[in-house]
């Protein structure tokens, strides 16, 4: 596989957030939720790129190519988080594990950011984390679903450990994912790169591995004390793994 690095094209892979709401202002007691699965109209699969965590690296590269985004974070200001290529960009296409009639394939296995949705948590000025919600999720409904509060407005049972609690887990995790961000950023080393299989081409951005190992070596020594060379180089790999498959099964589909 010949992954092209190219200096001179500026791609900005722009990782708009939908907007959440804070779940003590917008959830009521009689609000309901459930996974629709593949009977969901808007599946939360229609994003061609999902953030991740630092711990995610090296597991989710055997299934996704994790490359690099530039977040929207409004106005002119961006800052870069590691992400999974969800799918192919084209109009009608979905996550390479979104099979139609039966939904996600990956089960547990899934990605933090879609065990959570549509729930997320940040952690406020005190440090505490703090629930948002995206009610434009067509699960949400007075009528059926699992009650999202308990008498006493506590997060019920089902949904702290389905969507709460790998909320929380993400956001404990991402200081240590903005540190090592930062560091790639700060020596330069992400760079934009192409591939093209069969007549399509995705852009993305990636480690650039020569000038990784043109760094002094007591840099490498420290990423490699720190665990960030086995993060790139499971990066490096889940990109000549997995960007093939995903471009493979777009055209499967498009075939039918």
């Amino acid at each position: 596989m010949n992954i092209m690095i190219n200096k001179n094209v500026v791609q900005l892979h722009c990782l708009k957030e939908e907007k959440a709401e804070p779940s003590d202002e917008v959830i009521t007691e009689d609000m309901k939720w459930e996974c629709l699965g593949a009977a969901c109209p808007s599946s939360c699969c229609h994003l061609m790129y999902a953030r991740i965590f630092i711990h995610e690296i090296v597991p989710l590269s055997k299934h996704f190519p994790i490359t690099f985004c530039m977040t929207d974070c409004g106005g002119e200001k961006h800052d870069i988080a590691i992400c999974i290529l969800l799918r192919h960009i084209r109009d009608g296409n979905y996550c390479t594990y979104l099979e139609k009639g039966s939904g996600c394939a990956m089960a547990d296995n899934r990605p933090l950011a879609c065990k959570q949705f549509p729930f997320s948590a940040v952690k406020d000025e005190t440090g505490n984390n703090r629930l948002l919600v995206r009610l434009s999720c067509p699960g949400f409904s007075e009528v059926s679903g699992h009650p999202i509060l308990m008498p006493g407005r506590d997060i019920s049972p089902y949904l702290k450990q389905e969507c709460i609690d790998p909320a929380t887990s993400g956001c404990d995790s991402y200081e240590e994912t903005r540190i090592f961000v930062e560091t790639l950023n700060r020596y330069n080393l992400i760079a934009d790169g192409a591939y093209t299989h069969k007549g399509e081409t995705i852009l993305f951005k990636l480690v650039d591995l020569k000038k990784l190992y043109e760094l002094p070596k007591e840099t490498l020594n420290d990423f490699r004390a720190r665990g960030y060379m086995q993060l790139i180089n499971a990066h490096a790999n889940s990109l000549i793994d997995n960007i093939t498959r995903h471009i493979d099964t777009y055209l499967a589909r498009m075939s039918k």
